[in-house]
């Protein structure tokens, strides 16, 4: 039978206070990146005028931008993708980090629960299965989200059904996530 504080345990236990200041930075520093990434949208955005020659013009419900030639759109798309898809794969392996964390846990407990005790209704199952319920939802509205985003950076003038899509499907996820967590 294993020790119950192994080195790593011990290790992690010294470092534990040093975390958060980890974590606190790279949260500013995200916010930092996105801030400059996102700066754009706010310098070329103006108030939608009953302009007649809108033909250099990105026109939205309410507001428009200068249209820019398509090289500038690309770069503009991949510049707002790149981060998304970096920090969609970071979620996604700490997900997976923490399910196999779990079934770690519930390899290493197996000699203490009865031998008819079922997986299925254990503590480590119902945490594996909210984890994966939570970030499958997410990937699928941010993965929606993010190409329609793509698309509507790269339409000439986007319909407001466009527009509207995308304002819905990225407020799915926030909606959506509180009821899957009551209900599991």
């Amino acid at each position: 039978m294993e020790d119950a504080l192994s080195e790593h345990s011990v290790f992690l236990y010294g470092k534990c206070s040093v975390f958060p200041i980890y974590i606190a930075s790279c949260v500013y520093m995200s916010w930092v990146f996105s801030f400059i990434v996102n700066i754009a949208f706010p310098m070329y955005m103006t108030a939608r005028l009953n302009n007649r020659n809108i033909t250099r013009l990105r026109v939205y419900e309410f507001c428009y931008t200068v249209h820019h030639d398509k090289v500038t759109d690309i770069l503009n798309a991949i510049f707002l993708s790149v981060p998304d898809s970096l920090l969609m794969l970071l979620m996604l392996c700490s997900s997976g980090y923490m399910v196999c964390i779990l079934y770690r846990h519930k390899q290493r407990m197996k000699h203490i629960h009865r031998s008819n005790f079922s997986f299925r209704f254990s503590p480590e199952f119902r945490a594996t299965k909210t984890i994966l319920l939570l970030v499958s939802t997410f990937v699928f509205f941010y993965t929606i989200s993010c190409l329609l985003q793509i698309n509507m950076s790269l339409a000439h003038n986007p319909t407001s059904l466009l527009v509207n899509m995308c304002f819905i499907v990225a407020t799915s996820f926030p909606t959506v996530c509180p009821f899957l967590v009551i209900c599991h």
